[in-house]
C-alpha cells in the first residue's frame, strides 16, 4: 500500500512539474511579448498619445472617417494602430499616463466600438494580419483591463488567418505574410495559456526561416517577395522584425528556435540589409511599393537588429553597430567592399564615405510593382537605375518631385504622359538573359542588355575603389520623343560647375559639356555626338501623386537633374560617364576606358591595377599588362586584379558559376578563358 502511495506522490510529481515548467514558458514567453510590444514594434510616438487620447471620444477617434475603405489606409486599421499607441503608454511606466484610469477606460470602449461597428475591408491583409497584429499588442498589454468576455470575442479575430491545415492568404501564406500570422498566432496563444497553438506558431515560423529560391530570404542574402522581386526593405524588413521577435519571444523557453535559425537572421541583416544600407539610408529599389510612402524607413531595421543583438550573443557587436549606423549615429561606413547579388540583379559599391547601388533586371525577376494605388509611377524603377549616396539624405523625401522619366540611371523615351502602372508584378518581368554582374569583394562590375519599350542597348557599371563608370554601347532606337540617359535627379546643393568652371543659368544642354560637378560629385563625360543636359530648377509634387493613401499638400524644392539627351534615334550609339564622390571641382578621373563597343567595353584603374570587362560575344581583350591578350571565347563579364607578381581574373558567364584563374607573371602572354 505505502508502496502504490508513493507511486502516485512521484506520478503528481511528475506531472506537477511538467505542468508547471509549461505555465513558466507561457509566462516568460507572455514577458517577452510585453517587453517586445513595448520597445520592439512599430508604433506611433508614445509623445503623441496624449493628444490622441483627446480625440477618442466614446470610443472612436473623432478625425477618423470610419466608412473610407481605402485599401492601403484603412480607417479601421488605423484605429487599431491608435489603440496600440495609447495601450503602450498606459502599461509603459516611464509614461504620463501610465495606468490611467481615464486612458484605460478610453481604450476600452476603443475596443468595444470595434465589436460593435467595425465593417469587413477591401484588403485582406487588414483582416487577416494588420489588425490582429493590433489586438494581440493590445490585449497583451491590458490583458487584466479587458477582461474574460472582451478576451473570447477577440481571440477568434486575431486568429482569423489560422486553419487546420496552414495559415490562410489567399491560399497557403508564405514569406513574411506567414511570419506576420505565427506571430499573430503566439500573442493568441499566449493571452490564454495554449502550449499547443504556441508550439505550432513557433515550428511554423521556423520552417520559414530558411534560404529558399521561392519568396524569402535568398542563397545571396537579398530577399524576395510577391514573386522574383527585390523587397529586402519592404516585406523583407518586416521579416527581419517578425523573425527577431519570434526569437526573442522563443528564447530561453522549451519553444526556442534552433541556433540555425538565429544565424540566419543575424546573416541576413548583416551580410545583406546592412550592405545594402549606408548610414541612416535603405536602398530604394528594394522597397516595392513602400518608395512611396512617406514614414520612417529604417526604425523596422533599427529593432529587428537590436532585439537579434540580445538574441545573438555571436554576433552581438556587429548587431548593435548596425543599429547606431542606421541612428546615424556613426560618421564613417563601416563595410568597404563590392557585393554583387545575382538572386536580384544588384550590385553595390561601399566605400568609407559614399555608397554606390546599381539595380537591373533579367527575365528572372521582377523590377517592381504598383498595388493599393501605391508606387503609381514606379514604372522604370529597376531599369538600371543607380543611387549615390554620401551624406545619407540625397533622395530622402524626394520622392514627389521626381519627373519618374528620369529616374537616376534610366534610359528612356521622355513623353511626358502618365506612366504606365503594373497591376501588381503583371509585366514588371526584365526581357534580357545576359544580366551578369562579377565582384572580387573590393570591385566589381554589372552589365545589363537593355531592351525595353523599342530601345536597345549594352549598359554596364564599373566599380572601383573611388570611382564607378557607366558605359552605353550598341544603342538603338527610333522613337517619337527625345530618349534620356539620366546620371542623377538629388536634391540641388549649391552652385553646379560645367568643365570647372560656375553654371551661372539654371540649365545648359550642349555637346562641349566633358565634366560637370554638383554637391561634391565630379561627372566626366565621353558622349561624343551626344548633348549633355544639366539643370537646377524647381519642383513641385505631393505624395498623393504617387500614394493615393498619402497626403495631397503640395511641396516644392529645388532638383538636380543630369545626364545625356540621345535624341530621338541611335544607330549603333555609344557614350560614358565617370562617376567621382567626394571630390574637387577641378578633380580629374583615375579610371581610363579602353573599349566600349558593341562586342567589348573594358575599364582600366592603373592605380589600384585592376581591369574590369564585359564581352558581348567571343574577343580578344587587350591587357595593359606586358601587352598581354585575353581570348573569350564565350560571352561574359570579368574582374582582373594585379596582385605583385600575379593576375587574378573572376569571370561569369552565367548567374550560378563564376571561373577564378590566377595567372603567374611568367605565364603572361595569350589566356583563354
Amino acid at each position: 500500500m505505502t508502496y502504490i502511495k508513493n507511486i502516485k506522490v512521484m506520478l503528481f510529481c511528475f506531472f506537477y512539474s511538467i505542468i508547471n515548467a509549461q505555465t513558466n514558458d507561457i509566462e516568460l514567453v507572455k514577458k517577452h511579448l510585453r517587453e517586445i510590444t513595448l520597445n520592439y514594434t512599430d508604433q506611433i510616438p508614445v509623445e503623441t498619445s496624449t493628444s490622441l487620447a483627446k480625440i477618442l471620444n466614446e470610443g472612436k477617434f473623432i478625425d477618423i472617417n470610419y466608412s473610407d475603405n481605402s485599401a492601403a489606409r484603412w480607417e479601421w486599421g488605423v484605429h487599431w494602430q491608435r489603440l496600440t499607441s495609447l495601450a503602450i503608454a498606459y502599461a509603459d511606466s516611464t509614461s504620463k499616463q501610465y495606468h490611467s484610469k481615464l486612458l484605460e477606460n478610453r481604450i476600452v470602449a476603443g475596443v468595444d466600438f470595434w465589436l460593435t461597428n467595425h465593417s469587413k475591408p477591401k484588403n485582406a491583409w487588414w483582416e487577416l494580419i494588420g489588425v490582429p497584429y493590433e489586438m494581440g499588442k493590445v490585449f497583451i498589454l491590458m490583458e487584466d483591463e479587458m477582461g474574460t468576455e472582451r478576451m473570447q470575442k477577440i481571440l477568434p479575430q486575431i486568429n482569423l488567418a489560422v486553419r487546420p491545415e496552414m495559415y490562410y492568404y489567399w491560399g497557403k501564406a508564405t514569406g513574411q505574410n506567414l511570419l506576420w500570422e505565427a506571430f499573430n498566432h503566439v500573442y493568441a496563444s499566449a493571452l490564454v495559456g495554449d502550449n499547443a497553438g504556441m508550439k505550432r506558431a513557433f515550428a511554423a515560423a521556423a520552417d520559414e526561416i530558411i534560404i529558399t529560391k521561392a519568396e524569402g530570404i535568398q542563397p545571396d542574402y537579398s530577399f524576395h517577395q510577391h514573386g522574383a522581386q527585390s523587397y529586402a526593405f519592404g516585406y523583407g524588413k518586416a521579416f527581419s522584425l517578425s523573425a527577431a521577435q519570434i526569437l526573442y519571444a522563443a528564447n530561453g523557453t522549451k519553444y526556442a528556435l534552433s541556433t540555425e535559425k538565429t544565424n540566419l537572421i543575424s546573416a541576413y541583416l548583416l551580410e545583406g540589409q546592412r550592405w545594402c544600407s549606408y548610414r541612416n539610408i535603405l536602398e530604394y529599389t528594394a522597397m516595392g511599393r513602400e518608395i512611396s510612402r512617406s514614414d520612417s524607413k529604417t526604425k523596422t531595421i533599427a529593432m529587428a537588429a537590436e532585439l537579434m543583438s540580445k538574441v545573438d550573443q555571436r554576433r552581438s557587436i556587429e548587431l548593435s553597430d548596425f543599429v547606431l549606423q542606421l541612428k546615424a549615429k556613426q560618421q564613417t561606413n563601416v563595410l568597404t567592399g563590392n557585393r554583387y547579388f545575382p538572386r536580384i540583379d544588384f550590385m553595390v559599391q561601399q566605400v568609407s564615405n559614399f555608397m554606390i547601388t546599381i539595380k537591373t533586371v533579367s527575365k528572372d525577376i521582377v523590377s517592381t510593382e504598383t498595388g493599393n494605388l501605391e508606387n503609381l509611377k514606379g514604372y522604370h524603377l529597376g531599369q538600371g537605375t543607380q543611387f549615390i549616396v554620401r551624406r545619407g539624405d540625397e533622395y530622402e523625401g524626394i520622392f514627389p518631385l521626381w519627373d519618374w522619366e528620369k529616374i537616376p540611371g534610366s534610359l528612356c523615351e521622355q513623353t511626358q504622359k502618365p506612366l504606365l502602372v503594373y497591376d501588381w508584378t503583371k509585366g514588371a518581368q526584365g526581357n534580357s538573359d545576359f544580366v551578369l554582374g562579377v565582384s572580387n569583394g573590393k570591385t566589381g562590375c554589372l552589365t545589363y542588355e537593355y531592351n525595353k519599350d523599342s530601345i536597345r542597348a549594352h549598359r554596364s557599371w564599373f566599380c572601383f575603389d573611388n570611382e564607378m563608370a557607366m558605359l552605353v554601347s550598341a544603342l538603338y532606337f527610333e522613337r517619337p520623343n527625345p530618349v534620356f540617359q539620366t546620371i542623377n535627379q538629388t536634391f540641388a546643393v549649391g552652385n553646379v560647375f560645367i568643365n570647372t568652371k560656375k553654371l551661372d543659368n539654371n540649365e545648359i544642354i550642349s555637346k562641349k559639356v566633358k565634366s560637370v560637378w554638383h554637391d561634391s560629385i565630379s561627372y566626366f563625360f565621353y558622349a561624343k555626338d551626344f548633348r549633355v543636359s544639366a539643370k537646377s530648377v524647381l519642383h513641385q509634387g505631393s505624395w498623393n501623386d504617387i500614394n493615393r493613401a498619402e497626403s495631397d499638400n503640395k511641396i516644392a524644392k529645388k532638383l538636380f537633374t543630369l545626364g545625356i539627351d540621345a535624341g530621338k534615334s541611335a544607330n549603333n550609339g555609344a557614350f560614358a560617364c565617370i562617376i567621382a564622390p567626394n571630390v574637387g571641382v577641378k578633380s580629374k578621373s583615375k579610371l581610363k576606358i579602353l573599349k566600349n563597343t558593341n562586342v567589348q567595353q573594358v575599364v582600366y584603374n592603373k592605380t589600384s591595377q585592376t581591369l574590369q570587362f564585359v564581352a558581348y560575344y567571343p574577343c580578344e581583350i587587350q591587357l595593359p599588362w606586358c601587352k598581354m591578350t585575353l581570348t573569350v571565347t564565350q560571352a561574359g563579364v570579368g574582374v582582373i586584379q594585379q596582385n605583385t607578381n600575379l593576375l587574378e581574373l573572376r569571370f561569369r558567364a552565367s548567374k550560378d558559376k563564376e571561373t577564378l584563374i590566377r595567372i603567374p607573371g611568367e605565364q603572361r602572354s595569350n589566356t583563354v578563358i
